[in-house]
């Protein structure tokens, strides 16, 4: 019942959002209030609330040194499309926007490749890290053997000698 009603709320204040309601300034204000501290509360962030009451202020400010009312840029879930665009416009910026994708395609497959290099470099150094490891092995026990050998030598040379 309670995302029904959610639901119901959802749609009035979309509704009033994009003027298919009509409200005085002030319930206006009170409403995208009000939905900037349900946002806050669910996310648990002050920033909705911050930003609403920002925007509240510098209207005020501006009102009150006889400055006109300053018209902020488009509204969350107002749609981004301006009726003024002529049809070239949309289609440099289409262009644009598939310019973007196909860079953005070809830089995740850059960094895919160069991150498979790099594992397989860290793949080949481990073995070969391995390899020289086993031979420092080999070669202490080989400096031990002789090491053994020379002493034994000595220790017969030094018994022969007295």
């Amino acid at each position: 019942m309670k995302n029904t009603e959610a639901a119901k709320r959802g749609k009035f204040v979309r509704c009033v959002l994009n003027g298919s309601v009509k409200m005085s300034r002030q319930q206006l204000e009170e409403l995208k209030l009000r939905r900037a501290m349900l946002e806050s509360y669910q996310t648990g962030r002050l920033t909705p609330i911050l930003k609403e009451e920002l925007k509240y202020h510098i209207q005020s400010r501006r009102l009150s040194e006889g400055k006109t009312e300053l018209v902020l840029g488009v509204e969350r879930g107002q749609n981004m499309e301006s009726p003024q665009l002529s049809p070239d416009e949309v289609a440099r910026r289409n262009m644009r926007k598939e310019q973007n994708r196909t860079a953005s395609r070809k830089f995740r497959k850059r960094k895919r490749s160069e991150i498979e290099g790099l594992v397989q470099l860290r793949t080949e150094l481990e073995a070969k890290n391995a390899e020289l490891k086993k031979s420092v092995e080999r070669l202490q026990a080989e400096k031990d053997a002789v090491w053994d050998e020379v002493t034994s030598v000595l220790q017969h040379v030094t018994k022969d000698a007295d």
